[in-house]
């Protein structure tokens, strides 16, 4: 498995930050939504497929270098999120992430 792009985030003067465009669109053969997003910065792809668990939505899939990949959103309201992301389960901390990531998000 070829982790490039991830080696060169981690070079000097690469930016940390990245953003990126979401597609999302309801495919009724699998009963779930399809989830595309690409990042501007590094140019990253990641697709998911995505349903809802109980009252959370998850989203499993891959990102760009092939590994697997699960962001779990939780506690959903109108004005805020929790939102887990487990990283690639090889290797995580060789690329300098932990094992799993866990944010609250503020919706503006």
């Amino acid at each position: 498995m070829d982790h490039s792009r991830r080696v060169e985030r981690n070079k000097a003067g690469a930016g940390l930050g990245e953003y990126g465009t979401t597609v999302r669109f309801y495919d009724p053969k699998l009963d779930a939504w399809r989830v595309v997003w690409t990042g501007s910065v590094h140019g990253e792809l990641l697709t998911f497929i995505a349903r809802k668990v109980g009252d959370k939505i998850v989203m499993e899939g891959q990102d760009g270098d092939g590994a697997q990949a699960r962001w779990i959103f939780s506690k959903i309201t109108s004005q805020s999120l929790y939102l887990m992301i487990i990283v690639p389960v090889v290797a995580p901390r060789e690329h300098g992430y932990p094992p799993t990531v866990r944010s609250f998000v503020e919706c503006q």
